[in-house]
């Protein structure tokens, strides 16, 4: 990620353009101008290197936007204090005066999580709430940025902040459920954060994420509701419903990739039975209680990245199930590059050279329907046999053009079925 001083990291996020105006998040889906459901799919390719981003300073990224962009505030473990890298700036950071030094309750900070230190939670914590002004800063930062990006088509949505923590889970340890921290931390400061860009950008989406264990389980019934959200609105308000959308993450900790081995058993079910629906379960009753659509934002990073040269592998095994998974429920997607696989200067033209890192593109890419004239019922692919299934019930919307894309897959010709009904 980019050691940027500004508290928003311009995640650029490379999707599939088709013709865009004013996107609405209505029936739980992304509905474009023409009232066509999108689906948006791409890479969030990302680098922390020393030496690497943008100097401090002034900055522009509108030269970086690719056809589609998520701004997405992007943080894990909120700042170098607490071993990490800088998602928020340094003055706001240095306005906590942790209770015990970082990294308690650890005794040695190579050993440690940035958030399960006291000393990061305590900084969320005062973020949320505002004690030391952290929270106007966050709120008029949105603002600034929504108020210069707002005429930008190519601008999907806004993200409030990346894998938020609980807060203070030291001084108050209730916050570890997430129900409670939604209620609680999350939800309050995401409406003041909200209000800020409404202020000035009443047509932007919003995206908006759980703590981490919060994307689990959705109910509103008592007991089962402190391991949810917590949300019970959408950012600003139910009027903003419909200007919404609920990202999520999935990473099954049992998958995690590295060795090429093939995948146990056990640890497939785990993640492929439970684990797995479980959160796109959540996701998809979230955005029917809450209104609004879903996004899986991140899934990929080290956990689970294309492997063709061990395709028996717990790697590519998952990864191809999340796809699947995701076409069955017809989900949007960006895939966390972050082991940088793809940086080579020059795609090859196909695939036929053999080239290591176009054949992990290919795993990932797979034809979709990007824009539909009326409801999708069905979506399916099959990488064996190329064979692409799409249902759908038409309506009588227009169907403008769509721009073409580069195709990994298929260069010279596709195999599709389609049933209408």
């Amino acid at each position: 990620m980019s050691r940027n001083p500004l508290l928003l990291l311009l995640s650029l996020l490379l999707l599939t353009k088709a013709l865009a105006g004013d996107m609405t998040t209505s029936s739980n889906s992304f509905v474009d101008e023409f009232g066509r459901t999108r689906i948006f799919r791409g890479l969030n390719d990302c680098s922390n290197s020393p030496g690497q981003g943008e100097s401090q300073g002034p900055f522009d990224g509108s030269n970086y936007l690719p056809p589609y962009s998520l701004l997405d505030m992007h943080q894990d473990g909120l700042s170098r204090n607490y071993g990490s890298y800088d998602g928020i700036p340094m003055w706001l950071a240095n306005l906590t005066t942790p209770r015990h030094a970082y990294p308690w309750p650890y005794k040695d900070a190579s050993k440690s999580e940035s958030d399960l230190t006291e000393a990061a939670g305590q900084n969320f914590g005062e973020i949320y709430h505002n004690t030391h002004g952290g929270l106007d800063a966050w709120a008029a930062a949105w603002a600034a940025f929504a108020d210069r990006f707002r005429d930008t088509s190519s601008v999907l949505g806004y993200e409030l902040m990346n894998e938020p923590w609980a807060g203070d889970v030291y001084h108050d340890p209730t916050l570890f459920l997430p129900g409670i921290a939604g209620e609680k931390s999350l939800q309050p400061a995401y409406n003041k954060v909200a209000e800020a860009i409404r202020a000035v950008d009443n047509e932007t989406l919003i995206f908006f994420e759980p703590i981490v264990w919060g994307m689990v389980h959705d109910s509103e019934k008592t007991v089962q509701k402190l391991i949810s959200s917590g949300f019970d609105h959408a950012p600003g308000g139910d009027q903003y419903g419909e200007k919404s959308v609920f990202s999520y993450h999935y990473y099954c900790w049992f998958a995690k990739n590295g060795d090429g081995a093939e995948y146990p058993e056990m640890e497939k079910k785990a993640c492929d039975n439970l684990l797995g629906p479980a959160v796109f379960g959540a996701a998809k009753k979230t955005r029917e209680r809450l209104g609004g659509a879903s996004m899986m934002t991140e899934f990929g990073g080290s956990f689970f990245s294309p492997e063709p040269d061990v395709p028996e592998g717990r790697s590519q095994e998952e990864l191809l199930w999340v796809l699947d998974r995701a076409d069955e429920m017809m989900e949007s997607w960006s895939f966390w590059d972050l082991a940088h696989f793809f940086d080579y200067p020059e795609p090859q033209p196909g695939c036929s050279g053999g080239d290591k890192d176009c054949l992990k593109l290919k795993v990932l890419s797979r034809p979709y329907a990007q824009a539909i004239a009326g409801e999708g019922k069905k979506m399916h692919f099959d990488p064996e046999s190329a064979e692409f299934e799409l249902q759908l019930v038409p309506d009588q919307a227009a169907f403008p053009a769509t721009s073409r894309r580069r195709s990994f897959r298929c260069p010279r010709a596709r195999r599709s079925k389609l049933s209408w009904g």
